[in-house]
């Protein structure tokens, strides 16, 4: 088996899976969406399909199991009510999980995991079996009830209903049992009318027997149904290995006669069904999968001629439209690629944004030289073009590496359905901002946080649906991710219309654990109390379930944010819900970012350009000494420490008089300020930070280094890290 074609089929599974679930959420509040359940069929048939060439009959069984529930579905034979879908979610959580395995190098089941799979598979056939036995089973009662559409006057009711038995015809086609018309029923264009007796029924699919040429009631061209009922009936019996030369050689008559008496969407899959028999049975015979391979496209076929476009009688031309769209996801083909190569292209342009810095720094030194004005002009000119260039290439890498941020938000209604379940609770779920599309390393971070927080609006924030009836709110409570974006920022919003945080509660709990005491709890406003949330073990769950209440969780979200250089604000109103926005800056793996120059005694260090608010020079009466605080600087109506990086970082720099040097304002975790006090600042430059080895992690406040265009190299500051050295220095 060749491995990346393996990867290829799992990467394309799970890709497909990840909308299943949104898609069978969706189809659980809109149970006749034929839209919606085409696109899980399409997606576990194709599962299905493929996964036998890759050995995978596990995975093929569960799909294919699966696959039948929702052709049912499709028929609107079976209903999509909740317990249908909890049955076909639960075998999706299998095969997600199966495909895992297997991309690890597991076998697909993993040692006590066949129960799970034989109750998802018998759970499945269950939902089929019961929901089937109401559906007509003969010829007989498929006209009787025909007949009795003739009393309605709607006509979208009618074709629903005729779509319905529709699917019920297809399943009894094979069964080769001729229908007798109804009296007094007919189907006229636009509904049915009763009252014309002599109204001619469809005709049956017949079987013709082995050697003869299916033909039409009239004598006439082979009947297409005819034809696949023939096919269908030698290809269905089991068998070890091969097929009998005879039948073998008689199918390929039938598959010739499909192609040639298929039209429109069925004449491609024909041409393909055949195409696939002959070049599987010349490499390994008439096994078992080449009698799975077509059996599958005498479904297809028999699907797309059913539907009303290419029924008997209705056939119309093709239209623009469908050739267009056509046209259009020709041009837009799309490319598969490793995401480490598209990282390996992204070093390059690391290196390459490094050198357009070192010819920068070259064409300053030229612009010093009097007698070389014109080769300074020259380069200048060859310089301009080499940095629009590379900051295009930048930019164009930069977005092959941003994915949509709906394959992340799709995965919220289900979440949202299964917290909810098991809670008791009911909710909707809306999501804001699918289309927005950020860096692949961004959403990686950005899942689990999100996970979290939406289980806890679910669980903590959204009451049960007596309480919110008692309140004056539907039943139902509303759950919305909003997604927005910045130049600079990613944003989320997790919304409930619950009950809102309370306030009291947290201030109790933070006594109680002995975090606060009872005046300092007192003195906190609403905003600092919310922050309380983020204490490790502080939890207000009146209960411990298998969600949330055990007081772990949100002190590692905010910490992970906090790591990625983010933050959490928080807003609530009593009785009317709570808001929780996660604010992250838009970063990559291979860090490039907008850097600010500054110089400490022979030192020069990078910070970050989106957490600086501003640089000064301090006049004698903005600098202060408080107690326990030490030296201060204000600005603007605000206080806030003033950091002398040489001492901080044990630069050796000798100490200056503040209103001699400049401030740098940079904003540190918590939303808190810091006054970073420096020699020099040398201007702003775009950076790529590279590791550096032998730095001490366990006190640094350094992420790494970067080389500048004059070769030397800069340590480039972690923030973050350096707002907690800088509380722990004023803690001292």
């Amino acid at each position: 088996m060749d491995p990346e074609v393996l990867a290829a089929f799992l990467d394309e599974s799970e890709e497909s899976l990840q909308a299943v679930d949104l898609g069978f959420v969706t189809l659980e509040s809109q149970p006749k969406d034929l839209e919606t359940i085409n696109a899980i069929f399409r997606a576990i048939h194709s599962i299905k399909g493929n996964s036998p060439f890759f050995g995978l009959m596990v995975v093929k069984r569960l799909a294919h199991q699966m696959e039948d529930l929702l052709a049912l579905m499709r028929e609107q034979v079976v209903q999509a009510n909740h317990a249908e879908i909890s049955c076909l979610l639960a075998g999706l959580d299998l095969l997600k999980g199966m495909l895992r395995n297997v991309r690890t190098g597991e076998p697909e089941l993993r040692a006590g995991e066949e129960g799970r799979l034989e109750a998802a598979l018998s759970n499945i056939k269950a939902a089929a079996a019961i929901k089937a036995a109401d559906a007509p089973e003969t010829w007989q009662e498929v006209w009787r009830q025909l007949d009795g559409l003739g009393a309605r006057a709607g006509a979208g009711e009618i074709a629903s209903a005729v779509n319905t038995l529709r699917g019920t015809l297809l399943r009894l086609a094979p069964a080769g049992e001729a229908p007798r018309s109804a009296p007094g029923a007919s189907v006229a264009s636009g509904g049915v009318a009763r009252g014309q007796a002599n109204a001619a029924a469809p005709s049956a699919p017949r079987v013709a027997p082995s050697g003869s040429a299916p033909r039409d009631g009239a004598g006439g061209a082979p009947d297409l149904h005819d034809t696949l009922g023939e096919l269908e009936q030698i290809l269905s019996p089991a068998f070890d290995d091969v097929l009998a030369p005879p039948s073998a050689q008689r199918a390929r008559e039938l598959l010739v006669l499909v192609r040639d008496g298929s039209a429109g969407a069925e004449r491609p899959i024909a041409e393909r069904a055949l195409g696939e028999h002959d070049s599987m049975l010349a490499a390994v015979g008439f096994v078992p999968l080449l009698r799975e391979t077509l059996l599958e496209r005498i479904a297809e076929i028999r699907a797309g001629a059913a539907t009303p476009e290419r029924a008997e009688g209705s056939r119309r031309p093709e239209r623009a439209a469908p050739v267009a769209a056509r046209d259009k996801a020709e041009v837009s083909r799309t490319m598969r690629v490793e995401e480490a190569k598209i990282d390996e292209f992204l070093d390059y342009v690391g290196e390459l944004i490094i050198t357009r810095e070192m010819f920068g720094n070259v064409g300053k030194r030229l612009r010093t030289l009097e007698r070389q004005s014109g080769l300074s002009t020259e380069f200048q000119r060859a310089m301009g073009a080499f940095t629009a260039l590379s900051h295009n290439l930048q930019r164009s890498i930069m977005e092959i590496r941003k994915v949509p941020v709906k394959f992340v938000l799709q995965k919220v209604p289900r979440l949202v359905r299964d917290i909810a379940d098991q809670a008791g609770k009911q909710a909707v779920v809306n999501l804001v901002g699918n289309e927005i599309t950020v860096d692949k390393s961004l959403i990686e971070s950005f899942e689990a946080p999100l996970v979290h927080m939406v289980r806890n609006a679910v669980d903590h924030g959204l009451e049960a649906p007596d309480e919110r009836l008692r309140r004056g709110k539907p039943a139902a409570g509303k759950i919305e991710v909003v997604v927005t974006e910045t130049s600079a920022e990613f944003i989320c919003a997790i919304r409930d219309d619950g009950g809102g945080i309370n306030v009291d509660a947290l201030r109790d709990k933070a006594v109680r654990l002995g975090l606060l005491t009872e005046r300092a709890a007192s003195q906190l406003s609403r905003s600092e109390a919310y922050q309380l949330i983020f204490a490790a073990g502080l939890s207000t769950a009146k209960q411990i379930t298998d969600v949330s209440g055990r007081g772990v969780g949100m002190d590692v979200v905010k910490r992970n944010v906090t790591e990625l250089g983010g933050r959490i604000e928080i807003e609530s109103e009593p009785a009317r819900g709570a808001t929780f926005t996660i604010y992250l800056p838009k970063a990559v793996t291979v860090q490039i970012l907008d850097g600010f120059l500054v110089q400490v005694g022979k030192e020069r260090l990078v910070l970050p350009l989106r957490a600086i608010s501003e640089s000064f020079r301090p006049t004698l009466d903005q600098l202060h000494t408080i107690a326990e605080r030490g030296e201060c600087v204000s600005r603007r109506g605000r206080v806030f420490p003033l950091v002398r990086f040489n001492r901080l970082l044990a630069l050796g720099a000798d100490d200056r008089c503040p209103s001699e040097a400049i401030v740098v304002s940079v904003e540190v975790s918590g939303g808190r300020s810091a006054g970073l006090l420096v020699d020099q600042v040398l201007g702003v430059q775009q950076v790529v930070l590279r590791e550096v080895a032998g730095i001490d992690t366990r006190v640094q406040v350094f992420a790494g280094g970067a080389v500048l265009g004059d070769g030397r190299v800069a340590m480039v500051v972690d923030v973050e890290k350096l707002g907690a050295l800088v509380a722990q220095v004023a803690e001292a």
